[in-house]
C-alpha cells in the first residue's frame, strides 16, 4: 500500500530536456464515463483485437471493485461491459498471449476483512467469456510481477506482498498444460510493486519498493533458469505502469525517492539490445501512483491512478504515439533500408547501404511473438509463415535497431 503523502514537503524533481522529442507529445483522450465515481487506483489494464480494457481497482467508494470497460479508438469511446465473475479485487495485474487475456492475483476484501488472492483467470474477447484456470502454489499476493513470454507461451509471476512481508520467490506458468513450476528466487531484495515486461526470449523486472524505493533492473533467461543484473534504471521507481512495444520496454508514472510524486513525471524506454535507457517526453502534471496502461496500434493509452499532488483520484486518459517515435528516431537509417517485395509471397530481400554483415534479423507477429530469428542474411524465407502482417527488426553490430512492417501474402 502506498504510505501517507504530506504534499508541504519540498519535492526536488528532475528536470530533463526533452528538445530532441519537442515534436512528440501527449493528447488527451476520453475520459473513464461515470464521473468521479468510476476514477480508480490499480485497474487492471490490457489490449486485444484493436480494444483497450480496463477493469477492476480501487475508488474512492470501494476499496475492491469487478467492473470492467472497454475502450474502442476508432471511435474515441468507452463501453460498459458485463462485470469480472471472479471475486472483486484490487492490486491485480494483466498479460495477453495468443489473443487473450491473463490476469491474476491482488487483494479482495469482505467487510472490514481482506484477503490475498492466488487465482488466475484468462480473458476471451471473441465472446466476453472469463474462465478460471489452476491457482498458483504460492503464497497469496498483491501487485507482483506479471508477464508473459511470448514465443514460449509462459506466464511469469513472482515477488509482491501480502501485508506482512515482501516476496522473492519466482514461478513459471504454462499456459498450454495449465500448470506452476516454481522456479530460481528473484536475486535482488524482496519487494513489491515492480516493473516488468518480456522482450524476445527474456523476462525484464527491478525497480519496485521494499526497504526503499530501487532503480536495480534484472534479466530472467527462461531456458537455463538464470538472473543477470542489467544496467540500472535512471532513477528509483515505484508502483507505476509498463508495457513493452517493438522489442523496447517502457517505464511509465509511478513514485519515486521516498514513495514520493515528481513533477515533471517519467517515461523511460529500455533497449535490452545494448542494456540501455533512454528518457522520453513524460505525461502531463505530475506522477500517478498506480495508474493503468495499454498499446494500441502503437499508440499508447495512459490512464486513471491517482494524482500525486492532491491526492485525487484519476479517470482522465492521455495518448502518446509511439510508432511515430521511432520512426522518427529511424528515419535516417530506414531512408538507407529497402525491404522488398512487400506484400511478398514466399521471401522477402533486404538491400542497404548499411553494412548488417555482424547484426541480426528477428521477425515478430503483431502480437510481438518472434517467428523467426538469427543472424543477419540479405534474404529471408517466409516458407513457413501464416498469411499476415509482421514486423523485421534488424539489429546492427553496435546495437541499432531497424524495424520495418511487411505483409505476407501467398
Amino acid at each position: 500500500m502506498k504510505k501517507s503523502i504530506t504534499h508541504s514537503l519540498l519535492l526536488v524533481c528532475f528536470i530533463s530536456s526533452f528538445s530532441v522529442f519537442a515534436q512528440h507529445t501527449w493528447t488527451p483522450r476520453a475520459e473513464l464515463p461515470g464521473g468521479q465515481a468510476v476514477a480508480r487506483h490499480h485497474p487492471v489494464t490490457f489490449a486485444l483485437d484493436g480494444y483497450g480494457y480496463l477493469l477492476t481497482g480501487t475508488t474512492g467508494s470501494s476499496l475492491v471493485n469487478n467492473d470492467m470497460f472497454r475502450y474502442d479508438p476508432n471511435n474515441d469511446s468507452w463501453h460498459q461491459m458485463a462485470n469480472f465473475p471472479g471475486p472483486s479485487r484490487s492490486f491485480s495485474i494483466a498479460a495477453t498471449y495468443n489473443g487473450k487475456a491473463y490476469m491474476g492475483f491482488g487483494l479482495t476484501a469482505s467487510g472490514t476483512s481482506f484477503s490475498m488472492l492466488n487465482d488466475l483467470w484468462v480473458f476471451d474477447p471473441a465472446d466476453s467469456s472469463w474462465t478460471e484456470l489452476t491457482s498458483c502454489p504460492c503464497v497469496g499476493r498483491r501487485h507482483p510481477t506479471f508477464t508473459i513470454n511470448q514465443q514460449e507461451g509462459k506466464l511469469y509471476m513472482g515477488k509482491g506482498d501480502n501485508a506482512q512481508f515482501n516476496m522473492t520467490d519466482w514461478w513459471e506458468y504454462d499456459i498450454a498444460s495449465d500448470s506452476w513450476t516454481q522456479r530460481l528466487n528473484f536475486p535482488g531484495t524482496n519487494r513489491h510493486h515492480p516493473f516488468h515486461f518480456s522482450i524476445g526470449d527474456k523476462v525484464f523486472s527491478g525497480l519496485g519498493h521494499g526497504q526503499g524505493i530501487y532503480a536495480d533492473w534484472y534479466e530472467y533467461d527462461p531456458f537455463d533458469n538464470t538472473w543477470q543484473q542489467k544496467a540500472s534504471a535512471p532513477g528509483q521507481r515505484v508502483a507505476g505502469t509498463q508495457f513493452d512495444y517493438q522489442g523496447y520496454g517502457f517505464v511509465l508514472s509511478g513514485d519515486g525517492t521516498n514513495h514520493l510524486p515528481t513533477n515533471p513525471s517519467v517515461f523511460w524506454r529500455y533497449d535490452p539490445n545494448n542494456d540501455s535507457w533512454m528518457t522520453l517526453p513524460p505525461h502531463p502534471g505530475w506522477s500517478r501512483w498506480a495508474p493503468g496502461s495499454f498499446v494500441i496500434d502503437g499508440v499508447v493509452y495512459f490512464m486513471c491512478g491517482e494524482n500525486g499532488q492532491n491526492d485525487v483520484l484519476m479517470r482522465d486518459v492521455w495518448a502518446f504515439d509511439l510508432a511515430n517515435l521511432l520512426s522518427t528516431e529511424k528515419e535516417e537509417l530506414r531512408n538507407k533500408l529497402s525491404v522488398y517485395p512487400n506484400p511478398a509471397a514466399t521471401s522477402i530481400k533486404i538491400s542497404s547501404d548499411i553494412d548488417f554483415s555482424n547484426g541480426t534479423i528477428e521477425i515478430q507477429t503483431m502480437e510481438g511473438r518472434t517467428v523467426v530469428k538469427g543472424s543477419y542474411q540479405p534474404e529471408i524465407s517466409l516458407e513457413n509463415l501464416s498469411n499476415g502482417a509482421y514486423l523485421l527488426r534488424i539489429t546492427t553490430e553496435n546495437g541499432e535497431v531497424i524495424t520495418e512492417k511487411f505483409i505476407k501474402n501467398g
